[in-house]
């Protein structure tokens, strides 16, 4: 499914999907929405990935969603259509087997932002800036479970700023928050990302998909994990891990 604003490439076992509406600040379109959804799912079924890496460019990541496409909603019920999209793209990110990291420059707001809040890692540039200043905007509203995201992430006190008093907040403010994982300079930001690229993308891979796969049940409440440990522990990787370690080697991972 190929989507005008949505790029996405695989590159050995690191998949990469870049939001490239430059002319927009890559606001995204309902369609675009449609194209993550999409590019997602088929990533899902690829045992050989690794990583996802979402990310936008030095202006933006992504500036929410595309407003002019708010024009033909109609009724309250077109917004509850609305976020159901949302919602979809949102939950499939967030339910990927594999980890998933935001490379944020520039802006990341509304959809944008709820974006970047859900993959497991996000990097951003100094000169980064979040937000959802809808109350200065367009007046919609976040659904319940992204204000919930976000006031996991970034805490209640920053997020009544991004809400109440619509601000747009320099990563330098949310340091302390529990969102981004990692805050880099502007010039160290590519060094940076290719070096976190290849930490994850050069790890065990079945322990990744093990910790991602109990961390989802875990935020469901669900903590009968029988079938992943018996998984992880009875690999030929966990063996190889084991056996390379006594032999002060790195292992040679095989994904089974």
């Amino acid at each position: 499914m190929t989507v005008p604003g949505i790029v996405a490439t695989l590159e050995g076992p690191v998949a990469r999907i870049r939001i490239d509406r430059p002319g927009a600040r890559n606001a995204l379109t309902l369609a675009m929405y449609d194209g993550l959804i999409g590019a997602l799912a088929a990533l899902r079924g690829n045992d050989a990935v690794r990583l996802l890496v979402l990310e936008g460019d030095d202006k933006a990541f992504a500036a929410g969603t595309e407003i002019s496409e708010f024009t033909a909603f109609k009724s309250g019920s077109d917004g509850l259509a609305y976020e159901t999209r949302v919602e979809q793209v949102i939950d499939t990110l967030e339910t990927l087997p594999f980890p998933t990291l935001a490379a944020v420059k520039g802006v990341a707001t509304g959809g944008g932002l709820m974006l970047a809040v859900s993959c497991d890692l996000q990097l951003l540039s100094a000169s980064a800036r979040i937000g959802a200043p809808i109350a200065r905007t367009v007046g919609n509203c976040l659904s319940s479970r992204n204000l919930a995201r976000l006031q996991t992430l970034v805490g209640p006190a920053l997020l009544r700023r991004m809400l109440f008093a619509a601000e747009l907040l320099p990563a330098s403010e949310i340091v302390g928050s529990a969102f981004p994982t990692w805050i880099v300079g502007a010039d160290a930001f590519e060094a940076t990302l290719a070096q976190k690229i290849d930490a994850i993308a050069c790890a065990a891979p079945l322990t990744q998909r093990a910790t991602k796969a109990s961390l989802i049940r875990v935020a469901r409440n669900d903590f009968n994990d029988t079938d992943i440990i018996e998984r992880t522990y009875g690999s030929a990787d966990f063996a190889e891990g084991v056996a390379a370690f006594l032999e002060r080697r790195k292992p040679a991972w095989q994904n089974r």
